[in-house]
């Protein structure tokens, strides 16, 4: 079998069926209320969503939490997709984007930190898409004022849960051939970051969300520590919440064993 990203394999439905999982309606809906702006409407920004994503959950990594193993996945695609001038280049754009990020309040950030974010994520999304294409377009100014809401957003919202202590884990199959990228770990809470227009939790998040628990390879926290799934979204300053000792602990069994199943074909 070829290496499949944990986000493909939760779109398989056949796999994973919510009759065997939990259903959407499981997960408890939160509003946050950081601000009084409400939702930001995708269609008024010039990015597209997937990039957004990207790019938020490596800004708040990177801006709110200072954590520099941010670059980690992207360097990564550097290493293995990059020439060695675009290897210059990406170097010369990360210690530009720390400079311009140093001691800055998110207000206060200038254009060009949005420009070299996207730079810098198109490499992580290379390695996740075996190919690297270059940012064909760049934050417009509604852009960049959606991106700034978001990431106070994002800090208020880890502010909240506090005691994050891991950022960019690991989850993989034993044989490795499944594998992804999380967002965050609490010590008993796998955080996962959507930037979406979605007013509802989704059926694809719910496999996903499951397949990082299952899967999660960590020093600091293992599987069974894990007893709530969380998605946030900036976006709308929503979340969904599911404690995982409010189900039947065989769902994780059979999460567990098809992903493991999956990855020997």
């Amino acid at each position: 079998m070829k290496e499949e990203n944990v986000t493909t394999v939760a779109r398989n439905s056949k796999l994973l069926p919510l009759s065997k999982i939990v259903s959407t309606s499981k997960f408890q809906k939160i509003s946050y209320h950081s601000d009084n702006i409400g939702s930001l409407a995708l269609e008024d920004e010039n990015i597209s969503y997937t990039s957004t994503g990207t790019l938020i959950d490596f800004l708040t990594r990177m801006i709110v939490l200072n954590d520099n193993n941010a670059l980690g996945i992207s360097l990564r695609g550097l290493a293995e997709m990059a020439n060695k001038q675009q290897k210059a280049e990406y170097l010369y754009k990360a210690a530009m984007f720390k400079t311009l990020t140093k001691d800055t309040e998110i207000d206060e950030l200038n254009d060009d930190v949005f420009n070299l974010g996207l730079d810098i994520c198109a490499w992580e999304q290379a390695i996740r898409g075996g190919h690297y294409v270059s940012p064909q377009a760049y934050p417009n100014e509604t852009t960049i004022i959606h991106y700034k809401i978001m990431l106070k957003r994002a800090k208020a919202y880890l502010e909240k849960i506090g005691n994050i202590i891991r950022t960019g884990y690991v989850s993989a199959t034993k044989n490795g051939l499944i594998s992804g990228d999380g967002d965050y770990l609490s010590p008993d809470t796998l955080i996962d970051f959507k930037v979406s227009k979605f007013t509802t939790m989704q059926p694809n998040w719910v496999r996903q969300l499951f397949l990082y628990r299952v899967l999660l390879r960590d020093e600091l926290v293992s599987p069974d520590q894990i007893k709530k799934l969380m998605i946030y979204n900036p976006r709308r300053d929503e979340g969904f919440l599911l404690d995982l000792t409010q189900i039947n602990p065989n769902i994780l069994d059979f999460v567990k064993t098809q992903a493991e199943k999956r990855s020997l074909y």
